[in-house]
């Protein structure tokens, strides 16, 4: 999913606070943000068709039914954490002129001389849950790269880059590898196009490894602090 409405996922939070006895703020929804799924935002645009309004309705109906399923399934881990260096997959493609104004550069070397690079977070993050025999149980990885990669055929459907990442991980620690996007803002791949996905998933997973390998544990229980915020709109300039 390319991001999360609010319009069906509050009653998917609601349903599953109930379901699991937990306060609605506990409920967390993460898109990873490909930009080759079917859209999910109701207010985005409209008429909807019945077959899409089916498709969101068979969706929420399996999230509903997996956070079910898994919570009979809870079990005490240990929490490790480790980050490694990504600036090399990435960059901002809100690139500054020397007269201060800004152009977007969608793909690399820039159409034009002098222009100077925004600002990235190069960190890839790791959080390792290891189980009670000590093997890992699951991995969360969060990477501030918009999955963007595309393929052969741009338009076909595709979780892109995150879907090699995970299965990677996987393959080599047979646990669930989740994926959550990071700040990403303006900041794409540096390559994009046929077996770019693969490439750079291949190379963050690389990554995730080895951050996940020197993963340092956390002690302490895993709580949550919730606050909404309302980012008031800046109007372009002239």
């Amino acid at each position: 999913m390319i991001a999360v409405d609010s319009l069906w996922a509050d009653d998917l939070r609601s349903r599953i606070a109930r379901d699991l006895g937990m306060p609605r703020s506990h409920v967390v929804f993460a898109a990873s943000h490909t930009h080759f799924g079917p859209e999910s935002r109701l207010g985005n645009a409209a008429p909807w068709s019945a077959a899409h309004l089916a498709r969101l309705e068979q969706m929420t109906e399996a999230i509903a039914q997996g956070a079910a399923r898994l919570a009979q399934k809870l079990a005490p881990c240990s929490l490790h954490v480790g980050s490694e260096n990504v600036a090399s997959q990435m960059y901002n493609r809100r690139l500054i002129r020397p007269d201060g104004t800004c152009c977007t550069v969608f793909r690399l070397p820039p159409p034009e001389e002098n222009l100077s690079f925004g600002p990235v977070d190069p960190r890839l993050a790791v959080l390792r849950l290891d189980a009670a025999n000590g093997r890992p149980a699951a991995l969360a990885t969060s990477v501030g790269i918009h999955p963007v990669v595309g393929g052969r055929d741009f338009y076909a459907i595709s979780p892109d880059y995150p879907a090699v990442l995970r299965q990677t991980l996987e393959s080599v620690y047979a646990a669930p590898a989740l994926f959550f996007l990071s700040t990403a803002a303006n900041v794409v791949p540096v390559r994009r196009g046929p077996r770019e996905r693969s490439r750079i998933g291949r190379t963050l997973a690389g990554a995730a490894i080895m951050a996940a390998e020197g993963a340092e544990r956390v002690e302490g229980s895993i709580n949550v602090e919730w606050e909404r915020l309302d980012v008031p709109r800046v109007p372009p300039h002239p």
